[in-house]
C-alpha cells in the first residue's frame, strides 16, 4: 500500500516563512537593542572575550599598572626608542621585577646613557723627583657623544716629614684633562684612596679614539716604598 506523498500547500509555505522571520528577526532585534546598562556588572568573564580581541585603543590611559605586568615580561621590543620619560612613570608603579634583565638599552632612553669603557692600572712606585709615566687604556667615542671619565686610585703611602702628597695627572691624547691626589701625614705606611676624574669630552664630528695615560708624582715628602697600588676608571657616555 503506497503512502500518499506530502503536498506543499500555501499554508505550509506561509507557516514556515513566519517561523523563520520570527526566529531570525527576533534575534536581530534583540542584538541591536542590547546596551551597556543591560549587562550586569561582572557578567562578561575572561572566557567570553575572544583571544587578542582587546586592542590598545580600548585601554584607558593609565589603566595598566606595575602590578598588572608579569615579571620579566617587558623586553626592549616592547619599549619604543626614547619613550621612557620621568613624567611617564607613576610613583612606585614599575619595579625592576617587571623588566627583563638587559632589556632596556641606551637607545630606549630619552637621553641615551651607557658605560663605554672600564679599565685600570697596576702598581707603580711614587717618585720623589720627576713624574713617572703610567699607561692606562683607549676607547672609541662616537659622533655626538659626551664622554666623562671618572675613577679612583688606591695607594700605600708614608710621610717623611710633613705631608706625603702623591698625585696622578691624567692625559687624554697627550693633553692634560684632569687627575687627583692622595695624601697622608702618617710616618708609617697606610692604605689611602682618592678620586680621579677628567674634563668631559664633548661631541666629536667623527668617531674618535681617545687614549688615556697618566703621570704619577709627589711633593717629595713621601717615604721610599710609597706606591700607587692600583687605579680604576669608567667612561660614561651621554648621547
Amino acid at each position: 500500500m503506497k503512502m500518499p506523498k506530502p503536498r506543499l500547500s500555501y499554508a505550509n509555505v506561509v507557516a514556515t516563512l513566519a517561523l523563520v522571520i520570527a526566529v531570525g528577526g527576533g534575534s536581530a532585534y534583540a542584538a541591536s537593542k542590547i546596551k551597556t546598562n543591560d549587562i550586569t556588572n561582572g557578567a562578561v568573564t575572561t572566557k567570553k572575550i575572544k583571544k587578542r580581541a582587546v586592542k590598545s585603543g580600548k585601554i584607558a590611559v593609565g589603566a595598566v599598572r606595575g602590578n598588572q605586568v608579569a615579571d620579566h615580561s617587558l623586553s626592549s621590543d616592547q619599549i619604543a626608542a626614547r619613550s621612557i620619560r620621568p613624567e611617564s612613570i607613576a610613583d612606585h608603579s614599575l619595579s625592576s621585577t617587571q623588566i627583563a634583565p638587559g632589556s632596556i638599552k641606551p637607545e630606549s632612553l630619552e637621553v641615551p646613557l651607557s658605560f663605554v669603557a672600564s679599565f685600570g692600572g697596576g702598581s707603580v712606585g711614587v717618585p720623589s723627583g720627576e713624574p713617572a709615566a703610567y699607561p692606562l687604556s683607549s676607547w672609541t667615542q662616537r659622533p655626538g657623544q659626551i664622554n666623562v671619565v671618572f675613577g679612583a686610585a688606591q695607594a700605600t703611602l708614608a710621610a717623611e716629614g710633613g705631608t706625603c702628597q702623591a698625585y696622578v695627572q691624567l692625559l687624554q691624547n697627550g693633553d692634560e684633562v684632569g687627575g687627583g691626589q692622595i695624601s697622608t701625614n702618617s710616618e708609617t705606611p697606610v692604605s689611602v684612596e682618592g678620586s680621579l676624574g677628567a674634563n668631559p669630552q664633548v661631541d666629536p664630528v667623527t668617531a674618535t679614539t681617545n687614549t688615556l695615560t697618566a703621570l704619577v708624582g709627589s711633593n717629595g715628602n713621601c717615604s721610599a716604598g710609597s706606591t700607587i697600588n692600583s687605579t680604576r676608571f669608567r667612561v660614561v657616555a651621554f648621547g
